[in-house]
């Protein structure tokens, strides 16, 4: 990725600075919210999961046999005879070894298996982050995360942000809006607290209006009635249904 980062900017400079006439439009992808929204991810993540699990039992199962038989050479260390004790030290000291060789083998053995899920992601999302450029005219695509952690982009503009039409794009429906475009003028479902982060689950159907009438069904009527004059009414949320007898 880093590679490809270098590449794509070295691109970009020598274009700037050949002064070509062509218009150029720079869009940003943030890969790490993509993968977020990706049924396929939370599956890798679980399998790793179970995965880094397994490993785990099998290195309880080894501490368990080396502190065991250390506990025991401890005990009995002070009466056995050089032979038995050597051997014994030997022993423990060939079950250390085997620990730290597993612990080294697990960490590749998780890091291949990740490798190994992760790569048919890398290839569908770099696919459709492609598309969707060559349909929004876009020159160069960067991602504002690096292999370091420190981001690239000191500044972005949410407008060239093309990460929820590149999961649009493989069918996902992005849980979490991120996009201020894609909360401007739509209508909550009811009401929510500061801080909250908004789905799209959270709103009401694009086009709604906006006020008391946008939780209206189509062909039904509305009358406005004072939580403060009738007992009940505060426990209500949108949604429920009740007789009026008038």
């Amino acid at each position: 990725m880093r590679t490809v980062l270098i590449l794509l900017l070295t691109l970009f400079s020598v274009a700037t600075f050949g002064q070509t006439h062509e218009q150029q439009k720079i869009g940003y992808a943030d890969w790490d919210y993509i993968f977020s929204q990706m049924p396929e991810y939370k599956q890798i993540d679980s399998e790793l999961k179970t995965h880094g699990d397994q490993l785990k039992a099998q290195l309880d199962t080894k501490y368990k046999e080396y502190e065991s038989k250390l506990k025991l050479y401890q005990a009995s260390a002070a009466t056995m005879v050089d032979a038995i004790r050597k051997d014994k030290e030997t022993e423990l000291t060939q079950l250390q070894e085997n620990i730290q060789k597993f612990q080294q083998d697990a960490q590749t053995s998780l890091q291949k298996k990740q490798t190994d899920l992760m790569e048919p992601i890398f290839v569908k999302v770099g696919k459709a982050v492609e598309v969707v450029a060559k349909e929004n005219g876009y020159s160069f695509i960067i991602n504002p995360q690096v292999a370091s952690g420190g981001d690239v982009l000191l500044y972005n503009d949410e407008k060239f942000n093309i990460s929820t039409l590149v999961l649009k794009k493989m069918g996902v429906t992005p849980e979490m809006l991120v996009n201020i475009s894609d909360v401007i003028g739509r209508v909550l479902d009811g009401q929510k607290e500061p801080g909250y982060v908004f789905t799209e689950s959270d709103f009401l159907p694009v086009g709604t209006r906006e006020g008391i009438v946008g939780g209206i069904p189509a062909g039904k009527r509305a009358i406005r009635i004072s939580a403060d004059r009738v007992d009940g009414l505060y426990g209500l949320h949108a949604g429920d249904r009740f007789d009026i007898l008038a």
